[in-house]
């Protein structure tokens, strides 16, 4: 399986996934969008750990 087609199956089950660089500069519009919802009901420990699973 290819990466482009497991990023594709990963998507369409609504799992976050960014294209390319790992920076949110290097982010789709719909990655970032994805972000803010899947973190928006977090509170502030969640949300740390969110980011440190994501290298942010």
């Amino acid at each position: 399986m290819t990466l482009s087609k497991w990023r594709a199956e990963a998507r369409e089950k609504g799992m976050f996934l960014p294209d390319a660089d790992v920076t949110p500069e290097g982010w789709t519009a719909r990655d970032k969008f994805a972000a803010v919802i899947e973190t928006a009901s977090m509170n502030l420990t969640a949300l740390a750990e969110y980011c440190r699973q994501r290298g942010l």
